[in-house]
């Protein structure tokens, strides 16, 4: 057993001791917590037994005026989430890709399928009271069963260590930081998540973002902005988008989408 697995095994470990103290039959949240919109995840589960579901269709490109290169894509995808107790809960994303590219033109591919597929837990470690910040811990595995374009050859790993805190009755802010395997190479990048949230009302939220990657040399920083609209509190509608330009590369993409959530126990 090589060390990367050995650590893996004690951080899933950990996670079940220490939650067993939390399987009681305490209420979900009374507003709908979801990832949605941005690349920011919350520290929080999703409640005992609350089945949650958080879909979109993304669309976007990029494009290097030096390499006569260019590319559009098109990506629905839909996240899973369960409650086992509280503070814990599994999850699971899907996405399906097509994928339009140019280059050295008249040069032009396209590439379509399974683009993603993960399977993950994420632990509510402190709530958050008075002053103190929310944290949590997402660990998820990215499984080699994508079409082949996008496959890799192993099971890849990405933990997150999640904080998020108020700032006032109106701001928060939440942070993302971690390392992600890419299947590829045995050294991680580190990833990173700024997002500055702000309720506009009880129905409408936006937030402004800055997240990217770094290690193995390189580096990558991108902006995104969105709005969120509270439909009630098991269903919330979104539309959001980002901006990049590294390393002579621009991208962007838009992403629309909605969350909602059940309870077995809920005659809704």
């Amino acid at each position: 057993m090589n060390f990367r697995t050995l650590f893996f095994k004690k951080i899933l470990v950990f996670i079940l001791i220490f939650s067993q103290n939390n399987f009681t039959n305490a209420q979900f949240n009374e507003t709908i917590r979801t990832g949605r919109p941005g690349q920011a995840i919350g520290p929080f589960a999703v409640g005992k037994n609350v089945f949650q579901i958080q879909a979109g269709f993304d669309f976007g490109g990029e494009k290097a005026n030096s390499y006569n290169y260019s590319s559009n894509y098109i990506a629905p995808n839909a996240v899973f989430r369960y409650g086992l107790s509280k503070h814990l809960e599994i999850n699971s994303a899907w996405e399906v890709r097509n994928d339009r590219t140019k280059s050295f033109s008249p040069y032009e591919s396209n590439t379509r399928g399974l683009s993603l597929s993960t399977i993950g837990t994420r632990f509510n470690i402190f709530d958050g009271k008075n002053n103190s910040p929310a944290l949590g811990l997402q660990v998820s595995f990215k499984l080699p069963v994508q079409s082949l374009p996008y496959r890799t050859n192993n099971i890849t790993p990405k933990i997150l260590l999640i904080s998020s805190k108020s700032l006032g009755k109106r701001f928060s802010i939440l942070t993302n930081l971690g390392v992600d395997y890419n299947g590829i190479t045995s050294t991680p990048n580190g990833v990173y998540i700024f997002n500055l949230g702000y309720s506009i009302s009880e129905k409408w939220s936006t937030y402004l973002e800055n997240y990217g990657s770094f290690g193995s040399g390189s580096s990558e920083n991108k902006w995104d902005t969105g709005l969120a609209y509270l439909y009630n509190n098991n269903l919330q509608f979104d539309i959001y988008g980002g901006y990049g330009n590294n390393n002579g590369i621009k991208d962007y993409f838009v992403s629309i989408g909605f969350s909602w959530r059940t309870h077995k126990n809920s005659n809704k």
